[in-house]
């Protein structure tokens, strides 16, 4: 199961920065653990060469890059198995697309996910006409599959 989790979860820091500027130290961890870590070029100069104080013991690599982002006044994107060190700015905003995303994937209001029975979800169903004719192919080829199934079953008698 830890393998299945991306380096930025299971990735571990030990290590002690000591008045090393940001980016250094962004480097370091990444060599370190062997996690994605990038500065995106949006981030000021002044930002990444910011020094940094901190020790970091059995530390998550996601845990201490956004400790680094707290003590340097700066954001961190996650996107799948990459950690990006960008402004507040940027990381809000990219914050505020992937809710909107989210939100836009919810099921309509009524809509009752799953078939156990075909029961609560099929009337919501109907009323989404695209999801009705999805509702009806699924039909078929359940039909279909169960014919089949049943003609195996015949010749494996014989």
């Amino acid at each position: 199961m830890i393998r299945a989790k991306p380096l930025i979860k299971r990735g571990l820091v030990n290590a002690t920065f000591k008045n090393k500027p940001l980016s250094e130290a962004i480097d370091e961890i990444a060599e370190a653990t062997g996690a994605t870590l990038a500065v995106s070029p949006l981030l000021p100069a002044a930002i990444r060469q910011t020094p940094v104080t901190v020790r970091f013991a059995n530390t998550p690599v996601e845990a201490a890059v956004r400790t680094l982002c707290e003590m340097t006044e700066c954001g961190v994107i996650e996107d799948a198995n990459v950690l990006l060190i960008t402004t507040r700015e940027r990381a809000a905003a990219r914050a505020k697309e992937d809710a909107q995303k989210l939100k836009d994937r919810q099921p309509p209001v009524g809509f009752a996910p799953g078939f156990g029975g075909l029961g609560g979800g099929i009337g919501a169903v109907a009323a989404q006409p695209d999801l009705a004719a999805e509702v009806e192919k699924l039909k078929e080829q359940n039909e279909k599959l169960r014919k089949e199934v049943d003609e195996l079953r015949k010749q494996l008698k014989k």
